[in-house]
């Protein structure tokens, strides 16, 4: 499958998700403007690992803009509480 190909499953799963009224945490915000409502985020090098309720996916970091949510955005780094909206250049 191509990469275009693995995004579109990608965002059509988290469509799916979405829509079957999960609680949510986070939202990744992808830089084409898809977004994308998951239960969390890790981030492991260029990597962006997310959990749903069928299991962790993963996009590469570089076609994410920010992620807007509270919950632990790298290892060690982790907003209590807060928010967070980050973006990547």
């Amino acid at each position: 499958m191509s990469s275009a190909g693995r995004i579109r499953a990608v965002l059509l799963c988290a469509a799916l998700f979405c829509m079957s009224g999960g609680a949510a945490a986070d939202t990744i915000v992808l830089k084409n403007g898809h977004k994308i409502v998951v239960l969390s985020v890790t981030i492991e090098g260029d990597k962006v690992h997310y959990e749903t309720r069928n299991g962790t996916l993963t996009l590469p970091k570089s076609i994410v803009d920010h992620i807007d949510g509270r919950r632990c955005r790298e290892p060690g780094d982790c907003t209590a509480g807060g928010t967070t909206n980050q973006r990547w250049r």
